[in-house]
């Protein structure tokens, strides 16, 4: 090989190094995203909507896990902004969930917590819960 052939083939491939870097896929982010912080207040405005909505607002707003052991059916309307319109607390959403859904025979109870601290909700019939709720929950 010449002197210039040995310069020229380290040049011929320096485009295709060059193509390589710049093809590698990026880095893979996170496989989960990190969680939005959970809120303090929720503020209820349904109108006529179906009850997975409102579940589905709880577990959003609180940062719940609501595991529902069957479809709840029907559809809800209810409204309240809290004290000066600031929103209800968990332990008042919960409630308002609750006095919404028992008239069903549905209910909703806190069983236990995530590894990650998140309180995890059982969403089933009232006799379902009832027979995994501590002595004194529901009143007959």
């Amino acid at each position: 090989m010449t002197r210039s052939s040995l310069i020229a083939f380290p040049l011929l491939m320096l485009p295709l190094a060059l193509h390589a870097q710049q093809t590698q896929p990026a880095a893979t982010p996170p496989a989960t995203a990190p969680a939005t912080q959970p809120k303090a207040t929720m503020v209820f405005d349904f109108q006529d909507a179906p009850i997975d909505s409102v579940l589905n607002a709880l577990s959003e707003n609180f940062g719940l896990i609501i595991i529902k052991s069957e479809p709840i059916p029907g559809r809800i309307t209810v409204v309240s902004r809290g004290e000066g319109g600031k929103g209800v607390s968990q332990a008042q959403a919960i409630e308002i969930t609750n006095s919404l859904l028992l008239p069903l025979g549905f209910g909703i109870m806190e069983t236990s917590e995530s590894p990650e601290g998140r309180p995890i909700y059982r969403a089933a019939t009232t006799s379902e819960l009832k027979k995994s709720a501590p002595v004194g929950i529901f009143r007959n």
